[in-house]
This record gives C-alpha cells, structure tokens and sequence, in this order.
C-alpha cells in the first residue's frame, strides 16, 4: 500500500505542475494578445514600431509554447503512472478523472497548434512589413494581425475550454 501512495503522490504532483504550467500559458497567452490587438499595432509606417511588438509577442508565444509543452508532458507522465498503478493492482487514482485530463491535454495540443499558427501569421507580418513601397501592403499586414489575433484567440479559447 504504501507504493501506491508514492506513485499516487508523483500523479498528483504532476498534475499540479501541469496546472502550473497551463495558468503560465494563459497569461503569457494573453500579454501577447494585448501586443496585437489595436489595428494600427502593425503598418509599414511605423515598420520599427511593429517589428518590435512582433518581437514581444513572439517572446511571449515561445514562453507559452514551452509551458504548453510542459504541460502536455506532466499530463501524459500522470496518465502513464496511473496506467502503471492500475496495472500492478492498485485502485486507479485518476479513475474519475481520467477524463478531465484527456480533456485537458487534448485542449493543450490544440493551443499548441493554434499558437503555430500564429506565428506563423507574424512571420508573414514580420516580411510584409520589410517591403512598405508595394501597393496594397498594409492592408495585407493587417489581414496577417488579424489572423494572428484569431489564432491567438483560440489559442486562449481551447486552453480555457471553449475550444480552438
């Protein structure tokens, strides 16, 4: 019995890491939003202006990307040693919430990816904003931080349980 303690004590403290790492993400998550939301944060007028607030939220969107990844890793480690005790006799410690936490890792990936998308969004902005003599450019670095900011979106709206 007192195996099963120690493996269910690892469980639940990586599962409070993973909670941890989650809350991190979703406010590094949301100082990035802050850098791209106003419409004018990114134009070829103000090229330096903008470069440097892409640079701030791609800094942000990195720390988030690593606490995600964190966090899916605690997720999958508590979820192997659950298997681990309810293989080896023990009553399952996750048992009833097993659930809940395939919920929430599944809900991690899918911010994972939406913050991908993002940047990858940034990187064209980040391009865009190099060239402000084509016709026409502004109104396509706009496009790219408003498909920054809609993936950002879900990125927050996956990890806070309404999807991504």
């Amino acid at each position: 019995m007192e195996g099963d303690y120690q493996w269910t004590e690892q469980i639940y403290r990586l599962l409070e890491n993973a909670g941890d790492r989650s809350d991190s993400a979703d406010s590094l998550l949301a100082a990035a939003l802050r850098h791209l939301e106003p419409p004018s944060a990114l134009r070829t007028g103000d090229a330096k202006g903008g470069l440097n607030l892409i640079t701030l939220a791609n800094g942000e969107l990195e720390d988030a990307s690593s606490d995600l990844t964190g966090t899916v890793a605690c997720l999958k480690a508590a979820m192997h040693l659950d298997l681990r005790t309810s293989v080896y006799g023990a009553a399952s410690s996750l048992a009833t919430s097993i659930g809940e936490v395939v919920e929430v890792l599944d809900r991690s990936e899918d911010a994972l990816r939406a913050i991908d998308r993002c940047r990858g969004h940034l990187s064209a902005a980040r391009l865009l904003l190099d060239h402000p003599g084509v016709p026409g450019v502004d109104g396509c670095v706009e496009a790219e931080r408003v498909a920054a900011v809609r993936a950002l979106e879900d990125a927050l709206g996956a990890m806070r349980g309404g999807g991504g």
